[in-house]
């Protein structure tokens, strides 16, 4: 007879019945027992997470609800513990990453570990003390970072064909534009 084995995946945790039982502790002073056992919650990750709320918030019922969802998300997702940028810090840097592809700017790898080193100094946050020595962020913090956003890509940028870079002039320019005037003009005219 062969035994049942438990699980080792965590339980996924309702975040709004987290915030709500968040808010009946702080607010309503319930018990924490008592909560969680009301919302299905274990009762440790409600004190983590109340302990948490209690570091960031001062007086709770001011807080709005989607604020307080938000804030409980990024608690909890599982941060390693050689994270230099929060998780916000992270998502700033990413949609400048963008920004800069979506203007036809892309950036390196090594571009990628400078613009990385600059962001720790300005922001005045602690960091590996390796970095000082390249003068950019380590290869291990770019590979986790690349890790965590799957949707970034970054190659060395290809230089431009010299046809290309010829064909680009004014004359060419200005043609094009006539031309592209001409087609809307014509689809007006149609409709």
């Amino acid at each position: 007879m062969s035994t049942a084995k438990k699980s080792t995946e965590p339980k996924a945790i309702d975040v709004n019945a987290l915030v709500k039982a968040i808010k009946d502790c702080l607010i309503d002073k319930m018990q924490i027992k008592t909560t969680a056992r009301s919302h299905d919650l274990p009762r440790s990750s409600l004190q983590r997470y109340l302990k948490k709320v209690e570091e960031n918030y001062e007086d709770l019922s001011a807080v709005a609800d989607d604020e307080l969802t938000e804030f409980v998300r990024d608690c909890g997702q599982r941060t390693p513990s050689n994270m230099v940028f929060t998780t916000a810090q992270e998502k700033e840097l990413v949609d400048y990453i963008l920004k800069c592809v979506n203007h036809y700017y892309g950036l390196s790898i090594t571009e990628l570990r400078e613009l990385a080193y600059q962001l720790v100094k300005k922001l005045a946050v602690d960091y590996p003390a390796n970095w000082d020595e390249e003068m950019m962020a380590g290869r291990h913090w770019y590979y986790n970072f690349m890790r965590h956003h799957r949707q970034l890509v970054l190659r060395t940028p290809e230089q431009t064909s010299l046809n290309r870079a010829k064909a680009f002039s004014k004359t060419n320019v200005d043609k094009f534009c006539k031309n592209c005037d001409t087609d809307l003009d014509d689809e007006e005219s149609d409709e």
